[in-house]
């Protein structure tokens, strides 16, 4: 007999890709080709594109990126909302009868969420480096761009995971406008004269990683470790609220 846990993991898995989950992942994927096909300029000549390597070569990377950030964020707050909402999760009543159930069930719920954002996230990623390489001469490789991604992927599971909370609280299809907001506002204050001048808003940036322009690179501002304490007490606060809440 399988695990009660492996058998939570395979029904949020039956329940969040779904024929209206599985079509939304493939355009927004579909979507990402077209818009790095376009940044590429692959239908520019070999020979332009070979003369101004390094412009074309970081207009690509800040360009992808750019896209990167929007889709992906995008596909967190779907996956959460679409997962959280309260008629999509009244199977949740059925398997929790125990404390202990509603643990692993909270558990496995947002662990497939954050897998998933994770895998289109990684997808993502490959799809820039085989467009870069196979149909322009200036893409190469580089571990700093593989390091962009992961900043992507934390910032999108934990604005994913405000949008859990959200759901939680107010079982609201509007809730995602919250923390869409809240991107869109670290896109804007996304300068250093800004940062420079507003700490509130810098320690937003320390806590979430969002990939900012300075002087032609491409940066964050806070570390590995307060990205990953800020996930984890989201995680935390969810599991917390999950628990004590009543499942309608």
């Amino acid at each position: 007999m399988e695990p009660l846990i492996t058998i939570m993991f395979k029904l949020q898995l039956y329940y969040l890709m779904n024929r209206t989950a599985m079509w939304f992942l493939s355009i927004a994927l579909l979507v990402v080709a077209v818009a790095f096909l376009y940044s590429s300029r692959f239908y520019e000549t070999t020979a332009l594109l070979d003369a101004f390597r390094s412009q074309y070569q970081s207009e690509y990377l800040y360009e992808s990126v750019g896209i990167t950030k929007f889709v992906m964020v995008t596909v967190s707050l779907f996956l959460n909302l679409h997962c959280f909402l309260g008629v999509n999760g009244k199977y949740a009543a059925f398997f929790v009868s125990k404390h202990s159930d509603r643990l692993r069930f909270i558990i496995s719920k947002m662990a497939m969420i954050s897998l998933i954002t994770t895998i289109m996230c990684l997808a993502t990623w490959c799809i820039f480096n085989l467009i870069g390489i196979y149909l322009t001469p200036y893409h190469t490789l580089k571990l700093s761009d593989a390091v962009l991604y992961g900043y992507i992927t934390i910032e999108a599971i934990s604005l994913g995971l405000i949008e859990a909370l959200l759901m939680q609280l107010f079982d609201s299809l509007f809730s995602g406008i919250i923390p869409m907001i809240g991107f869109w506002g670290m896109e804007l204050f996304a300068s250093d004269e800004v940062l420079s001048d507003n700490k509130i808003i810098t320690v937003v940036y320390q806590v979430l990683p969002h990939i900012i322009n300075k002087n032609g690179e491409l940066i964050v501002k806070g570390t590995w470790i307060c990205y990953m304490l800020f996930l984890v007490t989201l995680l935390m606060i969810n599991i917390f609220v999950f628990q004590i809440r009543d499942i309608k």
